[in-house]
């Protein structure tokens, strides 16, 4: 069944925020990413240091963390295979996720990365 797919993650640790833009920004070994066709994947909004930015935006709010705070949300939007499948244009896809990304979280969208090195197109953000 064709379907749309959001999920979220928190981050209570700047090791957590690393590992997850190492893996975004394909710092990371990703073993069902296609290395040949990393240049494919588009950077929406930020860059490749996803603690930094993290750290810059707490400054910023004069946001002091408690030892188990939630430091960051991660999350991952697609469709299912089967709407690439029956038509959907990747392009429009992208658009309109990070149209959705700015209208809902305006400055605390800190980053966004499609992959369309992987089998199915689907968008990381922070």
């Amino acid at each position: 069944m064709p379907t749309t797919i959001i999920r979220v993650d928190k981050h209570k640790s700047f090791k957590g925020i690393r590992d997850a833009g190492a893996h975004q920004f394909r710092h990371a070994k990703t073993p069902n990413a296609d290395p040949d066709r990393n240049h494919l994947n588009i950077i929406l909004k930020g860059d490749d240091n996803l603690e930094r930015r993290v750290k810059n935006a707490l400054e910023v709010c004069k946001i002091k963390p408690r030892k188990n705070a939630v430091l960051a949300m991660d999350g991952i939007m697609s469709l299912s295979p089967e709407m690439f499948s029956t038509g959907t244009d990747t392009k429009v896809f992208i658009e309109e996720s990070d149209k959705f990304l700015k209208e809902k979280f305006g400055q605390r969208y800190l980053s966004g990365v499609a992959h369309l090195d992987e089998k199915t197109p689907h968008i990381h953000f922070t």
